[in-house]
């Protein structure tokens, strides 16, 4: 069970990929932001993360990043994401910190690229960002 030191220390850490997210200017720099995330988990986060990703996360086997190189892969992972951690509350186990971190972090990052995709309407980016708020509360308070 992580500490409530662990989990400010890792808030100030994604902290810092956030800001770097929110600054992105195309959907380039939204990748990239992305990747370097994934690229700042350190060994012990990702294999805590295994132990209930069930295989299939962002994370290979020798604990690497998987490649996000477009839009859509962010919005991919950002699905199988929120999907994992639905199905782990309908079955009564809590999501690790890790999880509902990389859910947080992927639906922001979803939300911010959907503003660079051609024809793309913006009308639910209001109820989305009230939805990754509650996240950041629930995240917050594990420990």
């Amino acid at each position: 069970m992580p500490t409530t030191e662990y989990v400010l220390k890792s808030l100030v850490g994604v902290e810092h990929h956030v800001k770097l997210l929110s600054a992105a200017n195309g959907a380039g720099e939204i990748v990239d932001a992305v990747s370097r995330y994934l690229e700042s988990w350190p060994v012990d986060r990702i294999e805590s993360l295994q132990k209930i990703d069930g295989g299939w996360g962002t994370f290979d086997n020798s604990q690497r990043p998987e490649s996000i190189n477009t839009l859509e892969d962010i919005a991919r992972v950002s699905g199988t994401l929120s999907g994992h951690c639905r199905a782990l509350k309908e079955a009564r186990l809590e999501p690790t910190p890790e999880l509902l971190e990389l859910d947080l972090y992927f639906a922001l990052a979803k939300q911010a690229g959907e503003k660079f995709i051609p024809g793309r309407s913006q009308s639910h980016a209001a109820p989305r960002a009230a939805r990754a708020d509650t996240r950041w509360a629930a995240y917050a308070r594990v420990g």
